[in-house]
C-alpha cells in the first residue's frame, strides 16, 4: 500500500508542483488508523482495535516516508515545495497532582501524539519507548507471540526520521487525563494498552469545548520533545449543533486560541508560522453527518442551492486578518 501512495504522490507532483508550494502527505493518520482499522467506525469498517489500527500506522509512516523521499528525489530542486505531516491531538492535563496521573498524561501524549511524531521529528526516531514497552507486556500477557505494535527495523526507522519540512498541527480539546489499569481480558485495544482514563471539567471557563492554555501547552510541549519544530495549525476550530448566525462561541474560541498561539510564539518562543481556522464552511463531518457545525459560514443543507451565509464568526475573522490584532 505504500508503493501506491507513493505512485499516487507523483502524480500529484507532476500535476500540480509548479503551483503547490507546502504539502501534507497524511491528515490526521491518528484518526483514520484508530478509528477505521481500529473500530470500524468508516471504510474500510474493519474493527481489529489493538492491531489494525498498529498496522495502518506502519504503513501510514512508511508510505508518508517515501513521498517525502521521492520530492527531495524528483521535484525539490525543480518545484520548490515543502513536504510535512497533519497530526492530531488533545493536550492531556494530570487529572491530579499524583505521580501515577501525570505520568498517565505524558503516556497519552507520547502514544497518540508521539506514535508519529517520535518516528518523523524525534533525534532517534521509532516509535516512542513507552509504547513499545506497554504494547509489548500486554501483549505478552495476552498470550501473543509477538508484540502487536509491529517494529520498524532499522532501516525503516533511518528511512522515516527527519522526513518533514514542517509539522502541522490538528487541535481541539483539552481532557484531563488518570491513570487506569486496565484488566487483562477481553479485546485489546490502544486505549487499554495507554492506561488511562479521561474527562473534561464542567467548570473550566468559558466552557470545557474552550480551554486555550491547554493548546499553549501542548505547543510548548511539542517545542521541548521534537527541538522546537516548523509548525504550521492546520486545523483548530469550535463545533455547535446550533443554526445561528450569531455564534457568540465560536467568537470566543477564535479570539482566545489565536491569542493562546500569539503567546506561544511571542513568550514561549514556539515556532508556529501559520495558522489555520477549521473550518471556512459547515460541511460532514465523518460519522456525525451535518448535526456539528464548524464553518464560519453557515450552510443551508435543506436548499438545492446549498446557501452560504456568513456566521458573526466570519466577520470576526476577517476584521482579525485585515486589521492584524484581535
Amino acid at each position: 500500500m505504500a508503493v501506491y501512495f507513493e505512485e499516487y504522490a507523483k502524480i500529484a507532483f507532476e500535476l500540480f508542483g509548479d503551483r503547490v508550494k507546502r504539502w501534507i502527505t497524511i491528515n490526521e493518520p491518528h484518526s483514520f488508523c484508530e478509528f477505521t482499522y481500529g473500530y470500524g467506525h468508516g471504510a474500510p469498517h474493519i474493527f481489529s482495535p489493538g492491531i489494525g489500527d498498529y498496522l495502518c500506522g506502519k504503513t501510514v509512516l512508511i508510505a508518508h516516508a517515501r513521498a517525502y523521499h521521492l520530492y527531495q528525489r524528483e521535484f525539490k530542486k525543480s518545484q520548490g515545495g515543502k513536504i510535512g505531516i497533519s497530526l492530531d491531538t488533545n493536550w492531556a492535563e494530570p487529572m491530579t497532582n499524583s505521580t501515577e496521573d501525570i505520568k498517565a498524561a505524558e503516556r497519552q501524549l507520547e502514544m497518540e501524539f508521539g506514535w508519529w511524531a517520535n518516528p518523523i521529528f524525534s533525534n532517534t526516531g521509532d516509535y516512542p519507548e513507552v509504547m513499545k514497552q506497554r504494547v509489548d507486556e500486554r501483549s505478552r500477557l495476552e498470550n501473543f507471540t509477538i508484540s502487536r505494535l509491529p517494529a520498524l527495523t532499522t532501516d525503516e526507522i533511518k528511512m522515516i526520521k527527519g522526513t518533514a519540512d514542517f509539522l502541522g498541527l490538528n487541535h481541539y480539546h483539552t481532557w484531563l487525563v488518570g491513570d487506569h489499569d486496565f484488566p487483562i481480558d477481553g479485546e485489546p485495544s490502544h486505549e487499554k494498552d495507554m492506561g488511562i482514563k479521561s474527562r473534561q471539567d464542567p467548570n473550566w471557563k468559558p466552557s470545557p469545548q474552550i480551554v486555550p492554555w491547554g493548546f499553549r501547552k501542548l505547543m510548548n510541549w511539542i517545542k521541548e520533545k521534537y527541538n522546537n519544530p516548523l509548525v504550521y495549525i492546520t486545523e483548530n476550530g469550535y463545533g455547535d449543533i446550533s443554526e445561528a448566525l450569531e455564534d457568540h462561541d465560536r467568537v470566543t474560541q477564535i479570539k482566545l486560541f489565536i491569542q493562546a498561539v500569539m503567546d506561544a510564539v511571542e513568550k514561549d518562543g514556539c515556532n508556529v508560522k501559520r495558522y489555520t481556522y477549521w473550518s471556512t464552511l459547515d460541511n460532514m463531518e465523518w460519522s456525525l453527518g451535518y448535526t456539528v457545525k464548524f464553518g464560519l459560514y453557515h450552510v443551508d443543507f435543506t436548499s438545492p442551492n446549498r446557501t452560504r451565509t456568513p456566521k458573526l464568526s466570519a466577520k470576526t475573522f476577517k476584521d482579525i486578518i485585515r486589521k492584524r490584532q484581535l
